[in-house]
């Protein structure tokens, strides 16, 4: 073998080791990219689900215990994951007012709004149940009274009104401890749409 070809050949095998080190060294940066990349996603990831769920946490608080962060939450959660009524069924026509008016005339309050915002403030208080009594009562009330072109009542001998009568007795009776006043009820219904007021009483 000559000097040349054996120059040739030690040529050769170091730039077959030169590319095997570039190939391996390549290997490993790609290697250590993937790694930090992976990393990097997932901390970015753990970053905008803890940003997601914080905001829909400020979002889904009562009104009186909402701050600064409920306006930023607004407008994060409000056009994309906003639940409206019409997700489950079609949206409530009507808003209703159930005003209970102790003898005396000097005290009052909104039964139905109360329990409403009850029931919000603590889903696990038992209030649902509440909710969809008074609610269903007052549906069925609506769609059944005679009066659909008057704006007051007076309502008498209306099955109806007298479950919504025996359902307030009995909610300030456990609530109150009330039962020997005597109480009148004024339901006022208000069109969703229209805005349209329609008011009942006994």
């Amino acid at each position: 073998m000559s000097c040349e070809s054996i120059k040739k050949y030690k040529l050769k095998r170091l730039f077959d080791i030169l590319r095997s080190i570039i190939i391996i060294a390549g290997k490993l940066l790609i290697l250590r990219i993937k790694q930090r990349f992976k990393i990097l996603f997932l901390y970015t990831a753990i970053l905008v689900l803890s940003i997601h769920f914080i905001l829909v946490f400020f979002y889904a608080l009562p009104v009186y215990a909402q701050n600064r962060l409920s306006f930023f939450s607004q407008v994060y959660v409000y056009p994309f994951f906003h639940q409206n009524w019409s997700l489950f069924a079609p949206v409530p026509d009507s808003n209703y007012q159930l005003i209970a008016v102790y003898e005396n005339g000097l005290q009052k309050k909104d039964v139905f709004t109360e329990i409403v915002n009850k029931h919000q403030d603590n889903r696990f208080a038992g209030n649902g149940a509440l909710v969809l009594a008074f609610s269903n009562s007052i549906h069925y009330f609506e769609k059944n009274v005679l009066l659909k072109n008057k704006l007051n009542g007076p309502i008498t001998d209306d099955p109806y009104f007298s479950i919504i009568e025996h359902e307030v007795q009995n909610y300030l009776h456990h609530s109150e401890k009330i039962s020997d006043q005597k109480i009148k009820i004024i339901l006022l219904v208000e069109n969703a749409k229209t805005g349209a007021k329609r008011v009942y009483f006994n």
